[in-house]
């Protein structure tokens, strides 16, 4: 993973990745704080969500690509409907220095055994540059509305430069990626994946777990995050054993009080069960790394030589934080961290 810009408190990294798109990854305040405080929600996760896009964005355009679309006479902003109105793309870009946006609107159906299908979609292609955002978890969703675009560009209209700024994970991008590379490369437009934070990875597919779980959720690793956020995340012992690194950002935004029901009611599951805290830390919080010495453990790391982070403060605060997930009880840590004006 190599650093391509830093500025304010951000930075900027390019993590090499097999297929025809460019992978970013995003490091700022906001997003480090959007994706260490799972109690934020309704207008404040809105806001947070859109100041993390619009400082992504601002480094994006530190870059040669970023500066080539965000400079475009004019662009085009497709919203998802609906986890994707959180990011608010189309004032992002403005805020980032970009010309007003088009703004098409395309709204899918899911289901645990069926395709992501196309409920809605109203398109406004003005020829530039296109810029999306969303949660990418599998890649169902983001690679179906890709899709529709070619369709509603036309055949020798494809936007030249498609950018989508996401929360995703390993699994999501290798979607886009095989998806990119199953088109004509004469059709195919130049993709760009910028990360906020890290490249999270899904559980494992029939892995077996003593807590409920989905099989979207976003889960944390070192290997995954950029060193910025590993620092932010060990520090906050407080969100480091959720189940997943956002939940579900259209009930988060819409439907607040259902996040903090689902979220009260999963912690209530884990007590119930008496499911260690390690288990939590290995399975949801991604802190086994941090078993080992400082010199193994930077082996395993993609930005070890990269970042201007102190390595040393975030292998001691990660090994801090597994020894308290080894020697606490799970009921001592709800009482103590989350007990406070937070749910259970």
């Amino acid at each position: 993973m190599r650093l391509l810009h830093a500025a304010d408190g951000g930075a900027l990294y390019e993590r090499p990745h097999p297929g025809p798109a460019r992978v970013l990854l995003c490091s700022t305040a906001p997003s480090r704080r959007l994706l260490t405080d799972p109690v934020v929600t309704g207008g404040a996760y809105r806001r947070l969500t859109r100041s993390a896009v619009t400082a992504a964005l601002t480094l994006f355009r530190a870059d040669p690509a970023g500066e080539r679309v965000l400079a475009a006479d004019r662009v085009s902003v497709v919203t998802i409907l609906r986890g994707g109105l959180s990011f608010a793309v189309e004032e992002a870009v403005e805020s980032a220095g970009a010309t007003a946006a088009d703004v098409s609107f395309v709204g899918t159906e899911r289901s645990p055994d069926a395709p992501v299908t196309i409920a809605y979609e109203r398109w406004e292609l003005g020829g530039g540059p296109v810029l999306a955002g969303d949660i990418l978890a599998t890649g169902g969703t983001v690679t179906a509305v890709l899709d529709r675009l070619r369709t509603a560009a036309g055949p020798g209209r494809q936007p030249g430069a498609v950018v989508l700024v996401v929360i995703g994970s390993a699994a999501g991008v290798d979607a886009v990626q095989r998806y990119l590379a199953d088109l004509d490369a004469a059709e195919r437009p130049q993709v760009t994946i910028v990360l906020l934070e890290a490249l999270f990875a899904l559980p494992a597919p029939g892995a077996a777990a003593p807590f409920p779980r989905f099989s979207f959720d976003l889960l944390r690793s070192a290997a995954g995050a950029t060193p910025e956020y590993e620092a932010a995340r060990l520090g906050c012992l407080g969100s480091l054993f959720e189940r997943c690194a956002v939940y579900d950002g259209g009930v988060r935004a819409f439907t607040p009080g259902a996040h903090l029901d689902e979220r009260s009611a999963w912690w209530a599951t884990v007590l119930r069960r008496d499911v260690p805290l390690a288990v939590l830390a290995a399975q949801t919080a991604g802190l086994s790394a941090y078993a080992h010495p400082p010199s193994r453990w930077r082996r395993h790391l993609p930005w070890a030589s990269q970042s201007g982070v102190d390595l040393d403060l975030v292998h001691d605060l990660g090994a801090r934080a597994l020894r308290y997930a080894e020697t606490t009880p799970t009921a001592d840590y709800v009482h103590d961290r989350l007990a406070r004006g937070h749910p259970p």
